[in-house]
């Protein structure tokens, strides 16, 4: 059985460093990437209801200013960003903040322009100069009046690299699908400057369940296969929240809004509905062992 949920109950834990087993290997590639070569769109300076045209200013984060999923939607087509920003945010909502440097004037609350820093798949750091008008649109990745999505949007442009072709985010209608199946990869490395996995997904029920075990305390994503769960679209990106309960999976869907994003999805239904896993290094993640 699928259910939506309300917000109180998939809110993801704080940051741990939890002593839990690596998984092998097997069928594991690394952030070393594909290069695509499709075209698609990029955040604009197209302004929707969520902003004035007139204003040069605006919240970087939601009310209560704290980076969260709620503050996120997909306008972009880039979902394999904006669910690895959601992932990260929903295991600590200051992690994104801490790559955010509010230096061009205003604060959280009230921003101009702000520092993003990012970071490539050598796990060098970039610092892009993001202003607000350029953060909000009607294909930045925001959701209410919070810009820190399509910031990090123009950032992860400005910066370059796989997942980013002739000054635009890839999305999911090209040819290349390899580097679209690739992206989630990526999207996680350049959010938090540690080494990323994606993962075929296993044949053994024990295998998924383990990696289940690991999503409160660390940013997980999946891509859904061809034909998924009447629940799940196909082909598309989703952040995977927390366990409800321990059979089933709370989900977040980057097209939705607000509570109605999420979704409870029986663990083993999840596991047939996806084709790829994808999660920062747990070996260097939870034990910080040195690169």
């Amino acid at each position: 059985m699928v259910k939506k949920i309300q917000l109180a109950v998939i809110i993801g834990s704080p940051l741990l460093a939890m002593a839990v087993p690596a998984p092998d290997n097997a069928g594991v590639a690394t952030a070393s990437g594909v290069e695509p070569t499709a075209t698609l769109v990029t955040a604009s300076s197209v302004f929707n209801s969520a902003a004035s045209s007139s204003a040069t200013s605006g919240p970087l984060l939601g009310e209560d200013g704290v980076a969260k999923c709620t503050d996120l939607q997909l306008h972009s087509g880039a979902d394999w960003l904006v669910t690895a920003l959601c992932a990260i945010s929903k295991c600590n909502r200051m992690w994104p903040v801490s790559n955010i440097n509010m230096a061009g004037g205003g604060d959280v609350y009230d921003g101009i322009s702000a520092d993003f820093t990012t970071y490539d798949l050598t796990l060098a750091s970039t610092t892009t100069k993001v202003k607000y008008t350029d953060a909000i649109g009607n294909i930045a990745d925001n959701n209410g009046t919070a810009w820190f999505g399509g910031g990090f949007d123009r950032a992860i442009i400005a910066m370059g690299g796989p997942g980013v072709d002739n000054g635009k985010l890839i999305t999911n209608d090209y040819s290349n699908v390899t580097a679209v199946e690739t992206a989630g990869m990526w999207g996680l490395t350049y959010l938090t400057g540690q080494y990323a996995v994606v993962e075929s997904i296993p044949s053994d029920s024990t295998t998924w369940a383990s990696w289940m075990s690991k999503i409160d305390g660390s940013p997980v994503l999946i891509r859904t296969s061809d034909a998924p769960d009447a629940s799940l679209n196909a082909n598309q990106y989703y952040t995977l929240s927390t366990m409800d309960g321990t059979d089933n999976v709370v989900v977040w869907n980057p097209s939705g809004t607000g509570d109605n994003s999420y979704v409870s999805i029986p663990i083993g239904t999840l596991k047939t509905s996806s084709k790829y896993l994808y999660h920062l290094d747990w070996a260097h993640f939870f034990y910080r062992i040195s690169p």
